[in-house]
């Protein structure tokens, strides 16, 4: 991803949307594997990011200058997204989130031919992004982007399809 997203952060920077990543794992677990112990790694990184996030946006606000924070995006597998997802959304209707956090995924590796998952990340940075506007962001809640779609982290349910069926 970290190479893969070199690339992207070059697209954004033309467009003016920033990226900075924030490795959680030295070592990603694969998706099938990823239960408890990973999913308090996950929650306590994105509090952390969220709350960072947050005091950049008081401190920018106290001398004046209102910035849309911009979300926070998350590669996951698809094998569990669902349930990350909806555990993510669980922990955030009590401690508030700030900005949206943006799952994304692909139906397969992104080195394999034909992956959609740099376009998936492309825009999920793009839908997630940062803005001196306050219109047209997503609302500050948990998300999952696949392919042209965005789901409510809570509405969403897996389906087993071929990469390319309807």
């Amino acid at each position: 991803v970290d190479e893969k997203l070199k690339t992207i952060q070059a697209y954004m920077v033309a467009l003016g949307i920033g990226v900075q990543t924030w490795p959680i794992f030295e070592r990603p677990p694969d998706s099938s594997n990823i239960g408890e112990d990973e999913w308090r790694v996950i929650l306590d990184n994105l509090k952390k990011i969220n709350d960072k996030k947050q005091e950049v946006s008081d401190r920018l606000r106290s001398i004046g200058i209102l910035l849309e924070k911009g979300g926070i995006v998350v590669t996951h597998g698809t094998d569990t997204l669902q349930i990350t997802a909806l555990i993510t959304a669980l922990e955030f209707s009590i401690s508030p989130l700030v900005v949206p956090v943006v799952f994304t995924c692909s139906h397969s590796p992104m080195g394999t031919v034909g992956s959609d998952g740099l376009a998936n990340l492309r825009k999920a940075i793009f839908v997630a992004k940062e803005r001196f506007s306050v219109k047209d962001n997503l609302l500050p809640s948990v998300y999952v982007l696949i392919g042209q779609d965005v789901h409510l982290a809570s509405r969403l349910t897996k389906v087993r399809t071929m990469p390319d069926s309807d």
